[in-house]
């Protein structure tokens, strides 16, 4: 899989879980505890890490050693020692954490990860791991090229009864299983991954391109903020928003958060911004954004440079472009204010 849809999935899983948690009962996690895989996760991808150990396998006789590591419950054959092909002995070192897709490990970033959790996506059969860099799937309906089967989608009464013959491509029919789909929403979600992977770290382009002035950007706190001195173009979406309402969100949050809006305000301006898009985005989802800003340090909103405000109906004038951040210019003019004052 190339890249997009490994973020298109790490995406959803970050903000999925964050809802599915919600909406299950009280008991869930306690009735299923035996059958829930735990792990630690990886803060910056938000994917499940593995559990290593540092095994040293040395010769005795001729001293010769090395180090490898090993996925905990492994179990092999000791290895034999090159010069005199004797069986080596081994000793368990410490173990640690690795995520594979990010190449962090607990040794050297123990803050990357968090403590044991539960995945919730396991007992649902979901299999995630499908979406990998060395990972293929066939396309519904397409030939198998030795067999010539055709991969059939099924409902889930027709699983029992299904035989290879329903797979002949002379006997095969074709049915729509796909939802309908809104104008313009695969391109709303992909914008919306992409955010979310630059805002998270898992674009390595972006964690190279964040380096300097922002890499260390902590979030402030305006005295006598008021809303006459944010951003025309934060005004404008404010107001509500026909298109990039999910793009608006990540700003919104951003910003709200990069100016020390108390969590209280912030979460009470988010929703009634939200009754006032053509269409609200759904409570669920607007929580689970929330809960994944407040898991993580306040970044920036994007710079007035990009497309990023234009895709929604709010085109920065001269005066944004030229102090370049909504949050730079929310300080600017709170600045100038107070100094009247």
């Amino acid at each position: 899989f190339p890249e997009l849809p490994r973020k298109l999935i790490a995406y959803t899983r970050n903000y999925s879980a964050s809802v599915l948690k919600s909406i299950l009962p009280p008991e869930f996690e306690k009735e299923l505890e035996g059958n829930l895989k735990t792990g630690y996760l990886c803060k910056k991808c938000g994917d499940f890490a593995m559990e290593l150990r540092n095994v040293e396998f040395r010769c005795d006789k001729c001293q010769v050693f090395e180090i490898r590591k090993f996925r905990m419950g492994t179990k092999g054959k000791l290895p034999t020692c090159y010069k005199c092909k004797n069986e080596m002995s081994f000793r368990p070192l410490k173990k640690f954490i690795e995520c594979e897709r990010c190449k962090l490990n607990s040794n050297e970033n123990p803050e990357n990860f968090s403590r044991e959790e539960k995945d919730i996506y396991s007992l649902m059969g979901l299999d995630l791991v499908l979406v990998s860099p060395r990972h293929l799937f066939r396309m519904p309906y397409s030939l198998h090229e030795k067999t010539s089967l055709v991969s059939v989608v099924l409902d889930y009464e027709e699983l029992e009864n299904f035989t290879f013959k329903d797979a002949d491509p002379l006997r095969v029919k074709i049915k729509t299983f796909l939802p309908e789909a809104e104008e313009n929403e695969a391109a709303e979600f992909v914008m919306q991954a992409l955010d979310w992977a630059k805002s998270s770290g898992v674009d390595k382009d972006y964690s190279k391109n964040a380096s300097g002035k922002y890499e260390n950007f902590k979030s402030i706190k305006l005295e006598n903020l008021k809303d006459t001195q944010f951003p025309p173009t934060i005004i404008k979406i404010l107001e509500g928003v026909k298109d990039g309402k999910k793009r608006a969100l990540f700003a919104l949050i951003n910003f709200f958060r990069s100016i020390g809006l108390e969590k209280e305000e912030l979460e009470k301006r988010i929703f009634d911004w939200n009754k006032k898009n053509e269409t609200q985005l759904k409570k669920g989802y607007i929580t689970a954004q929330l809960s994944w800003s407040y898991r993580r340090k306040p970044i920036m909103p994007p710079n007035f440079s990009s497309d990023y405000y234009q895709a929604m109906g709010a085109i920065p004038n001269s005066e944004e472009l030229r102090l370049k951040n909504p949050v730079s210019y929310a300080t600017v003019k709170n600045l100038e204010e107070n100094k009247k004052k």
